[in-house]
């Protein structure tokens, strides 16, 4: 019966999401299937994180007024695959599963704190994006194109942090009103906060530093994430060839999640 609530629930969701092409067809099946599966697995604090940071997220993401230079730059556009889908949510079924398994409310915490950094993180690039700083690696200091995985600002790191802030206010308010409140609930936010921020942080160094970058053959002036434009291959300029930004999405949440688990864990 969760199941088919679950899947109702991501339904209504999803299927605006589609019809705004804000999710692709594979994107809306990915959606369907991870959000039935969280439902099933961690209920109605679990499914309700998901969907707080699908709004949120979806609500944050406007559209630049570089759009067009921005496409030339990532690899993938607004309309989200399976793969993104995946790439964001797969850490948050992962110890949801656990959780239903063991009935232990510490994979919960990392259920939430998934959500936390993945909210983190698109606060961080979307309003991030909107600075009049001009981004730049943490590491190297150096200047890059904004959209460019790895370029900071100091708004997106304020709006990382608020991004964070806003899962975890979430989570701890229904869970209050659920299972009453304590002093764990308001440890619960600071360690999730706390994490989330910490998982966006880490996609920017990952962004920086092992993420795989090409120049275009177009413009060899253009430092971009696309492997091809045009079905010919563009020259990697640095980082490990099969790091991609889902795969740096996806580690960045997974520590996050285990951060946040492990001072959960110490709380």
């Amino acid at each position: 019966m969760n199941l088919l609530i679950g899947l109702i629930f991501s339904f209504i969701i999803a299927f605006p999401a589609l019809k705004k092409q804000s999710l692709s067809k594979s994107g809306f099946v990915a959606a369907l299937i991870l959000g039935s599966l969280i439902y099933y697995s961690s209920g109605i604090l679990g499914f309700s994180t998901m969907i707080i940071f699908f709004i949120s997220s979806s609500f944050i993401s406007k559209k630049n007024k570089q759009e067009e230079k921005y496409n030339k730059i990532l690899d993938k556009g607004s309309c989200r695959d399976y793969i993104q889908v995946l790439a964001n949510g797969s850490v948050a079924l992962l110890f949801s599963l656990v959780f239903k398994i063991t009935n232990n409310n510490i994979f919960l915490m990392g259920v939430v704190t998934s959500f936390a950094a993945a909210n983190a993180d698109t606060w961080a690039s979307e309003i991030g994006g909107q600075s009049k700083d001009i981004p730049r690696y943490i590491f190297s200091k150096k200047p890059v194109s904004r959209g460019l995985s790895g370029g900071v600002t100091k708004l997106g790191f304020i709006a990382s942090l608020l991004g964070s802030l806003l899962i975890a206010c979430w989570f701890t308010i229904l869970s209050s009103i659920i299972n009453g409140f304590t002093l764990n609930s308001v440890l619960n936010l600071i360690i999730i906060s706390i994490s989330g921020f910490i998982g966006a942080l880490i996609d920017s160094i990952l962004g920086e530093t092992v993420q795989v970058k090409y120049i275009s053959w177009k413009d060899e002036d253009l430092i971009t994430e696309r492997s091809e434009e045009d079905s010919k291959k563009n020259k990697i300029v640095s980082g490990i060839s099969f790091f991609d930004n889902n795969l740096v999405n996806f580690v960045s949440v997974l520590i996050s999640s285990l951060i946040g688990i492990c001072l959960a864990i110490l709380n």
